[in-house]
């Protein structure tokens, strides 16, 4: 649900202010080369749990685009969903971010209309599995 709160958020602000600076897939792996003295101060992690964190977003990114070549949910995953404080905090936010600039490009191509925009809007996020639901949709409409 947090995710998804981030997520149209982002949009949100794109709409907006469509000169913010965008959160793609490419920056994630930037994210990887950081170093450890810039690494508190931008996360707030150790050095461990960032790498580990990394790891579970790059693998989570791959996991919604290709779900059907999983037979199960990767460890990973199901840790990294299951984590708290600001690994959380930071998993969340990355995730939102990448997934509010898809819909926004999306959005703003011609891809997704304001009907799909809308219906994630209004969409209860609190009721088990609706959060998960909605990510997942937004994502196979965003991944046509």
């Amino acid at each position: 649900a947090r995710v998804m709160e981030i997520a149209l958020a982002d949009f949100g602000a794109r709409v907006l202010y469509p000169a913010r600076p965008p959160l793609r897939e490419a920056h994630l792996y930037a994210l990887y080369t950081r170093e450890d003295d810039r690494l508190a101060e931008h996360s707030g992690l150790s050095y461990r749990d960032y790498m580990r964190t990394l790891d579970f977003l790059v693998l989570h990114r791959d996991y919604e685009r290709n779900l059907r070549k999983y037979w199960e949910t990767p460890a990973l995953i199901a840790e990294g969903r299951n984590s708290s404080g600001e690994q959380f905090r930071f998993a969340a936010a990355t995730l939102g971010s990448l997934l509010g600039t898809e819909l926004h490009d999306a959005y703003v191509a011609g891809r997704v209309q304001k009907r799909f925009v809308r219906s994630l809007l209004f969409r209860p996020l609190g009721r088990p599995e609706a959060a998960r639901v909605a990510y997942f949709r937004a994502v196979r409409k965003l991944k046509k």
